[in-house]
């Protein structure tokens, strides 16, 4: 099975990538390309002493879904996708788990266009590709795929953000290659 590990940015809400990412479309094409497992980071923003991205994430996912298991902290929920197919989901803020484990053992990644995120994603998939090559006595100058592992990245521009710095951010990396 696959995973795909998303997520919203740290300090801003991106409601926008929260509302596409549980449609049921999206879920669909999840379930059609098996992927039975979701890592979802949200944000810290705080609206009233209330975490919003966390906030709108559970707000959306419940009008939408049956949760069929949901523990108190919202790390794992089990939802039943209109009786088609369950996905195990485990959500959370940047500040309650190290995101960079969920980055590796996954082979799609969607995020907002953060740079310190898709750079620790690069890294992260970088090095344990590297890691892997050493346990095969293999040298990552001989890479077919020069030490990046086989990952989908699709990085989502929040154009909502001052001065759309991640447009720009997005650019230099598409004039780098990436």
């Amino acid at each position: 099975m696959n995973s795909i590990f998303i997520t919203s940015g740290i300090t801003k809400t991106f409601s926008e990538l929260i509302e596409v990412v549980l449609d049921p479309l999206f879920l669909k094409f999840l379930a059609l390309n098996n992927y039975d497992q979701m890592y979802f980071q949200y944000g810290n923003e705080l609206v009233k002493d209330r975490n919003q991205s966390k906030v709108i994430f559970m707000e959306y996912l419940e009008r939408l879904y049956k949760l069929i298991e949901m523990d108190s902290e919202i790390s794992v929920i089990s939802a039943d996708i209109y009786g088609q197919f369950e996905l195990q989901m485990n959500c959370y803020s940047i500040s309650t788990i190290n995101y960079l484990n969920d980055i590796k053992v996954s082979n799609f990644i969607i995020t907002h266009s953060g740079t310190g995120t898709i750079l620790d994603i690069f890294n992260i998939k970088y090095n344990s590709d590297n890691e892997d090559e050493d346990e095969n006595n293999c040298s990552s100058n001989n890479s077919a795929n020069n030490g990046y592992s086989n990952y989908k990245l699709l990085s989502i521009i929040n154009s909502n953000l001052m001065d759309n710095h991640q447009l720009d951010i997005s650019k230099e990396f598409k004039a780098a290659n990436y």
